[in-house]
């Protein structure tokens, strides 16, 4: 079994650590894509329910939020 030598800390690690590690990144970025694509639904959402009716101050204060999430 052959050991691979990791950059960050310089020590080496079995494959199943590896790999372990790549699946962890993996499925943080994964987590992230789906919290933008749902960031990006409400807003669709609100904008198109702001079009049937006179936009006030809740619906502008609410897509001001949904964006400031977003950039988070």
């Amino acid at each position: 079994m052959e050991a691979f030598e990791f950059p960050l800390d310089g020590l080496r690690h079995c494959p199943e650590w590896y790999a372990r590690y790549w699946v962890v990144l993996i499925t943080i970025g994964l987590i992230a894509i789906l919290i933008i694509m749902g960031n990006i639904a409400i807003e669709v959402l609100v904008i198109q329910g702001s079009q049937l009716t006179r936009p006030v101050n809740e619906q502008m204060i609410m897509l001001s939020s949904i964006r400031a999430i977003s950039w988070i």
